[in-house]
């Protein structure tokens, strides 16, 4: 058939040389026998034994390609306007990857097509050109622009602030102009050949010749349905018949249909795509809708503001439509390429960030054409904002392809985030079942499986994923993630570095995006990467804030940020954030009266400041543990409080206590962000709102970029900056970037204001977080961004830290509020009180004025040398008030008690180090230290926890690779406790070891209450997560006089300061926080080895401290050794009963339970156990470990009063002695030295100390929020002023001493809030009213 085609073909042009379609057939013929080359050489591909091919094929593919090029070229030379030759060149070349010379082939034929039309009716001559104002120019037509942009109705279609859109309507409004002209044009041709042909049907009625008809000759067609395909049309030979060629010339151009040129223009626009050319591809794609009717200039409008459009079209009419087609399939239209067309501009814009026009688009895509892809891109879109709507859109591609794997993946992700997780997983399931490599799914049911805590089982899915496909970022993430969780350090450090690079990476790529690109690591992952550099973790905030922003502006509810009247405080060249944002956001001049809100002000207290919380964790959660208190303790004279939920009741009575607590209580579960937006800003009207969230699950952050309040303030739920404020600096990862060098001071204000009160409310739209509440320890003010360097910061040489490639850059971009003692608010003393134990209560005195009697007759009768060994207290304990022993007692023996429950085989001379965090806070570094720890101090036990169990096995075999087995063997897992329980058992340890990279942070409040010390080490000056454990231990107290006659202290900790004159109270030298904060980690391991080896063990008479004695005592029935053995056996008898009720209440009282001795021998001599020696650990410590068996070892006890003491006899921990001078004792083991004298400071003192003053930390945040609304009214008013708006009537806070600042040169962008330490809940009827000093 080829060889007949070329050989008839040939002769043609023997006869014609000039014969265009003769060339053109004979091209279509080489590409065909080149492609029947290709097929063959694929069948032998697979069916060669070496999978090799023909060469010669290969040889005779190519030389086939090479002739029907040249032949397609010589039909277009002899032949310009050959458009089958020309679209057949364009594929030929286009399908070897020659894709620009493609481009030029259409556009070649395109402009000889359209050069019958007037220059206002062509298409061809529009170029994108990036230099240009609106990114396009019209060749031929230069001020076609600006003549469009005199006409009221292009303006009005205009967004008039985003200059994206805007161009692309003035696009798509300049094409529209140009094919309504070339429609028109048609119009009148095709009216004067109808003229011209009435008058010559007229001529020739009465002479007519018989050839006239005779318009083409054979083989010739106007080729009116050609849609690419090669079909021959003769030439001319007679070049010298002039009318003939006149009338050839019409039919080539009448001949470019709609439908050709919308292939051309769609062929054109799919290679500028294939190049990244997509603003060119843009282009080519608009001409092409336009030119079958798709009004893109409603499209546009629908989508221009930002919002997602209304949907068009729906699910069920999409099927509908179907059906209808299927049985009429000419009644459409368009056609499958229109509709492809339409995805693939969706997804330009969808790349750009623009989601409302990618919906418009999709939606008009669906209407044309349905398929899988356009609904699962849709829905994808559609997810974060109408979720259910998107799920029917994945459930109707599913039913248009049930093996779509990425339908299945999106729906089970989308259902998942409605809450149904099992049907989530199994879409997971699905997708991988019918694909068992597609790492998408893989991944995402490996996130599910993290979330539930089967983090292994995520581990090895992710390690799925990633073999099939190595740089899968998402992946990669979360796999290190998981690994850190169950502390598995295989490739740790190569991991973080190269998260460390991808961050880099991300940061530098997506810098020039609207809005800038957000890494994968998120903020609250930073807590743990010590790869991670002060400016990457910085940044990394500083994108979500930009990019929480953006949502917010993007929304149709959204106001939008009113202009200044003088537009230089509008349109800065330094924010925070992208200026298009910002630019967008300020859509409209000022006209609403309250520039720079969104909002309108709400009125100045008179006299109550309304105070709003928000969160999600109002429930049974670390943060309403700690703050469920705060809320009923504001001053309620001067503020309201409300309260918002993002969450539903789970009907805990922290739930209940914060309902009560506040004065309006809001569950906002379900609310959309307008709603709980409008609400707070228009309903409530609330000055400050408080984000008790942060960068945490379930925080809502859009709610504060659209700045519904006045003030916002940021505490407690995320430690560290939000980033959402100014920085006025590029990312820049070079290894010499360094913000300390030269004395940097921090921003100054901006040049175009000279007053930093009015640069801030201009400065306003660029920051939706303006304080966050700290201290000088967690946030240092030399890491704050608008505080200048302290003095002695200015020179790099003077602090070594600076020199540091990781803390190279200033973090907080807010302003802070420095509290006197700890940002760290805790309700520990209102909420965790413990109930007395009642078998310790039976026997304890507990009378103070019965044992002040007794006090006084010991010391009466006995000297300093033998008064321990008689009263059973220490010399050092003799100061304590008749109440303080009590409580001190009553400590003792709670703790002895709850330790051999807990641990019925330690040794009584064992320190116990513990680490309550979770794993994943535990790094090798500090791991390695607490195993350095444990060689130091054979009689040690590291206590952790097994959260989650899977990484127990870790770390165990870690111990093991690392200080041996028989080190290993001292690290011991419990379960996790329920959380009063936790915090009552925290009095077991010794000392707390703290992990560094993230601290305990409720934790450490928690462990603190108990009485426990704790050694942290503040390792960063920038990463307020590793600085909160030393806020709360320098919250503590100090030593007073009394104390240090026994007690030892030690000098400030390196890590901290210096302090500023506003917080010198810090370098107080008696200071609780010395002892328990360190300045590296060879100081954090001595200090842990000193505490640990100060203690001691000795047997302490505690018979004077029962009620059996101080009532014989007073009643004179101790004069004889048996009168005091009597008592013993009475104290013994009590403890006896106390065993059986609890027996009995735990059903252990059966024959087979092993019978304790209630009545001993009161003969018996029993010596100081300790050289006997106590039951010995367990030293075969794996994974089945004897002392974790919960027959023999609770871990978890529900109640604290399962374990009797009369076990403790049995133990030998309390015995009965013979003493020459004081007869019987009944002695206890109890441990003496710096440490315990450390934990009775700490116990003792719990209630007064600041770090546990709930009331006191309320008045001082109530001092600081006056503070911000003095300097907000006062910069407010000078603000109305200039914006000539109206000024607020004046509220009750102002007493004009707001000090005005003097040096312009010393003005920087600074509000930080330094809190008085004289603040003080003073009036308890009012909780927490204060009044500070006036002197």
């Amino acid at each position: 058939m080829y060889k007949a085609s070329i050989i008839y073909n040939n002769r043609i042009l023997k006869i014609d040389s000039r014969f265009s379609e003769a060339y053109s057939n004979l091209g279509t013929t080489y590409k065909a026998m080149a492609q029947e080359c290709q097929n063959k050489n694929k069948v032998i591909d697979g069916n060669h034994p070496n999978g090799k091919s023909s060469g010669d094929d290969q040889e005779d593919s190519a030389k086939y390609l090479e002739y029907a090029e040249e032949c397609y070229r010589t039909a277009i030379k002899i032949r310009p306007k050959y458009w089958d030759a020309s679209i057949n060149l364009a594929i030929l070349v286009s399908s070897q990857g020659r894709w620009k010379e493609a481009i030029e082939v259409y556009q070649t034929i395109e402009s000889l097509m359209e050069n019958d039309y007037p220059e206002n009716a062509r298409m061809d001559h529009l170029k994108m050109d990036p230099n240009q104002p609106h990114g396009f120019i019209n060749e031929i037509v230069p001020d076609m622009i600006e003549q469009l942009l005199q006409d009221p109705y292009v303006t009005s279609q205009l967004t008039g602030g985003n200059n994206r859109m805007d161009n692309d309507i003035l696009f798509v409004i300049s094409l529209a102009k140009i094919e309504d002209n070339r429609k028109k044009f048609v119009e009148l041709q095709k009216l004067a050949k109808e003229q011209e042909a009435q008058a010559q049907g007229q001529s020739t009625s009465t002479s007519s010749t018989p050839n006239s008809t005779h318009s083409k000759r054979s083989g010739e067609s106007d080729n009116t349905n050609n849609n690419g395909n090669i079909n021959g049309i003769s030439g001319s030979s007679n070049h010298n018949n002039s009318h003939h060629h006149h009338r050839r010339h019409h039919r080539e151009n009448n001949s470019f249909t709609n439908k050709k040129r919308c292939d051309l223009y769609f062929a054109k626009g799919n290679l500028y795509y294939a190049l990244n050319n997509f603003e060119s591809a843009k282009l080519e794609y608009f001409k092409g809708l336009i030119t079958i009717g798709v009004d893109l200039i409603e499209l546009m409008n629908s989508a221009k503001n930002g919002t997602l459009p209304t949907p068009t079209i729906n699910p069920q009419k999409v099927l509908a439509a179907l059906r209808y087609h299927s049985q009429n399939p000419e009644s459409s239209p368009y056609n499958h390429s229109s509709s492809s067309i339409l995805q693939t501009l969706a997804k330009i814009y969808q790349d750009v960030h623009l989601p409302s026009v990618a919906v418009a688009f999709y939606y008009l895509s669906l209407k044309m054409y349905p398929t899988a892809n356009t609904c699962n891109n849709l829905g994808i879109l559609l997810s974060s904002q109408r979720l259910e709507e998107s799920i029917h859109w994945y459930e109707l591609g599913l039913n248009l392809d049930p093996n779509h794997v990425h339908l299945y993946t999106n729906l089970g992700s989308a259902l998942k985030d409605r809450g149904m997780v099992t049907e989530g997983i199994q879409c997971y399931q699905q997708a991988i079942r019918i694909q068992p490599d597609f790492f998408i799914a893989l991944a995402n049911l490996a996130n599910v499986y993290k979330d539930m805590g089967k983090v292994e089982d995520a581990i090895e899915l992710y390690c799925r994923a990633l073999k099939v496909k190595p740089d899968f970022i998402e992946a990669f993430c979360n796999y290190v993630n998981s690994l850190l969780f169950v502390c598995n350090w295989r490739d740790r450090n190569e991991n973080l570095h190269k998260i460390s690079s991808i961050v880099d990476k991300q940061l530098m790529e997506t810098k020039d995006q609207v809005p800038k690109g957000v890494p994968t690591v998120l903020p609250f992952h930073t807590f743990t990467y010590s790869s991670l550099t002060a400016q990457q973790i910085r940044e990394i905030s500083h994108r979500n804030a930009d990019r929480v922003l953006w949502n917010v502006i993007a929304s149709d509810w959204f106001p939008g940020f009113p202009r200044s009247i003088l537009d230089k405080y509008s349109l800065r060249s330094n924010n925070v954030l992208s200026t298009t944002i910002t630019s967008t956001a300020s859509a409209t001049v000022n006209g609403n009266g309250h520039y720079p809100y969104p909002y309108p002000i709400p009125p100045l207290p008179e006299p109550h400041i309304r105070i709003g919380y928000l969160s999600s964790d109002f429930n049974n959660h670390p943060l309403a543990h700690l703050m469920q208190s705060v809320f009923g303790m504001h001053d309620r004279r001067r503020f309201q409080v409300y309260c918002y939920s993002l969450s539903p009741s789970d009907q805990s009575q922290y739930r209940h206590t914060i309902e009560r607590g506040a004065d309006y209580f809001v569950d906002m579960n379900n609310w959309s962000i307008k709603d709980i937006v409008e609400r707070i800003a228009l309903v409530d009207k609330i000055h400050v709102l408080v984000n008790l969230n942060g960068y945490t699950k379930g925080g809502k952050n859009e709610i504060f970029a659209a700045r519904p309040c006045p003030i916002q303030i940021a505490t407690m739920g995320f430690a560290g900056t939000m980033g959402a404020g100014n920085i006025d600096r590029e990312y820049d990862p070079s290894p010499d970037y360094n913000e300390y060098t030269n004395g940097s001071e921090g921003p100054k204000i901006s040049e175009e204001e000279e007053d930093p009160d009015l640069d801030w409310f201009d400065r306003l739209p660029d920051r939706w977080m303006d304080y966050l509440v700290g201290d000088e320890i967690s946030c240092p003010p030399d890491t704050v961004i608008s505080e200048p360097l302290s003095h002695d910061m200015k020179s790099v040489a003077d602090r070594e830290i600076r020199n540091d490639p990781l803390q190279n850059a200033k973090m907080f971009t807010e302003s802070i509020v420095y509290m006197p003692q700890s940002f760290f608010v805790n309700d520990h003393r209102q909420g965790f009180r413990e109930e007395n134990d009642p078998e310790i209560e039976d026997i304890l005195e507990t009378d103070p004025n019965r044992l002040q009697l007794v006090d006084m007759n010991i010391k009466a009768a006995t000297n300093e040398k033998n008064f321990e060994r008689f009263s059973g207290d220490l010399l050092e304990e003799d100061y304590l008030t008749m109440d303080e022993k009590i409580r001190w007692r009553r400590e003792q023996l709670k703790r002895v008690k709850m330790r051999h429950e807990l641990f019925p085989n330690l040794k009584e001379d064992t320190v116990i180090y513990a680490n309550f965090n979770q794993l994943y806070k535990i790094d090798p570094l500090i791991f390695n230290t607490w195993l350095n720890i444990l060689k130091r101090m054979k009689n040690s036990i590291l206590w952790l926890l097994r959260f989650p169990p899977s990484g127990e096995n870790n770390l165990r075999q870690y111990a093991r690779n690392y200080a041996g087995d028989e080190v290993a063997s001292r690290v011991i897992f419990t379960d996790v406790a329920p959380k009063h329980m936790h915090i009552y058992r925290g009095r077991i340890a010794d000392i707390f070891l703290d992990t560094v990279e993230c601290n305990a942070h409720t934790t450490a409040a928690d462990i603190l209450w108990s009485g426990t010390p704790i050694i942290t080490y503040p390792k960063y000056q920038f990463k307020m997560c590793s600085r909160v454990a030393a806020s709360v231990a320098y919250a503590t107290g100090a030593w007073n006089e009394r104390d240090l006659k026994y007690s030892y202290h030690t000098v400030p900790c390196t890590a901290i300061g210096p302090f500023s004159e506003k917080a010198q109270s810090k370098n107080d030298p008696n200071l609780l926080g010395h002892e328990m904060v360190v300045g590296s980690y060879k100081e954090y391991e001595d200090r842990a080895v000193e505490l640990g080896m100060s203690m001691t063990w000795t047997s302490r008479n505690i018979t004077t401290w029962t009620k059996e004695y101080t009532h014989a005592f007073i009643n004179h029935q101790i004069n004889k050794p048996d009168d005091q053995m009597t008592l013993i056996q009475n104290i013994f008898n009590h403890l006896s009963i106390h065993q059986q009720n609890q027996n009995h209440n735990t059903n252990l009282n059966h024959p087979n339970h092993p019978n304790q001795n209630p009545n001993p021998n009161p003969n018996q001599n029993q010596n100081q156990m300790m050289a006997n020696g106590v039951n010995s650990i367990n030293n075969n410590n794996n994974n089945n470990n004897n002392n974790n068996n919960n027959s023999q070892n609770p871990q978890n006890p529900q109640n604290p009063n399962t374990f009797s003491m009369i076990n403790l006899y049995k133990k030998n921990v309390l015995s009965i002695t013979q003493n020459p001078s004081t007869g019987p004792q009944l002695e206890i083991l109890l441990p003496q030295g710096s440490l315990v004298a450390l934990r009775r400071k700490l116990f003792l003192t719990r209630d007064q100390m600041p770090l546990f003053h709930t009331a006191r930390w309320v008045a001082q945040l109530e001092y600081a929020v006056t503070e911000m609304m003095k300097r907000w009214e006062n910069g407010y008013k000078k603000l109305c002023q200039r914006e000539k708006q109206q000024v607020p009537r004046p509220s009750s806070l102002i007493d004009n001493s707001y000090p005005p600042i003097d040096k312009p040169e010393d003005r920087t962008l600074s509000r930080s809030i330094w809190v008085p330490e004289e603040v003080q809940a003073i009036d308890l009827r009012y909780d927490n009213y204060y009044m500070p000093n006036q002197n």
